[in-house]
């Protein structure tokens, strides 16, 4: 997280624009994300954010993991409407692709019998 805030932002600080929660470039993606994801907290790009993947047969997301967030830990949840508590999501995740700096999954969750369902990806950091 340092390393990355020092290029970033001049700072190993988790302060100001370089804070975990802060987003300097409001893409409405708040730097842990940027730095999950692989973005750049400098360059509004949304483009980085989970996805509906309509491909597939199935309720799936496509998501990036950085290859440089060794620290962070990323899980899929799931919900049957939004505010009903976010719980671990049944289904698998499958690698589509790696490009030097990220690698691109996609999780299918089963259809199971709830009206509806929601997924989310979770990061959190040590």
């Amino acid at each position: 997280a340092e390393a990355w805030r020092l290029v970033n932002f001049s700072t190993t600080a988790n302060a100001g624009d370089a804070a975990d929660d802060a987003d300097p470039d409001r893409d409405q993606m708040n730097n842990l994300l940027e730095r999950a994801f692989g973005g750049d907290p400098n360059a509004a790009d949304s483009a980085l954010l989970p996805a509906t993947d309509d491909t597939a047969p199935l309720l799936s997301i496509i998501y990036r993991k950085s290859n440089a967030a060794t620290d962070l830990t990323f899980s899929i949840e799931e919900s049957p409407d939004l505010a009903a508590p976010w719980v671990t999501a049944a289904g698998s995740s499958s690698l589509l692709g790696n490009d030097g700096s990220a690698q691109r999954f996609r999780f299918t969750a089963p259809a199971g019998s709830a009206g509806s369902k929601f997924l989310r990806v979770r990061v959190t950091g040590p």
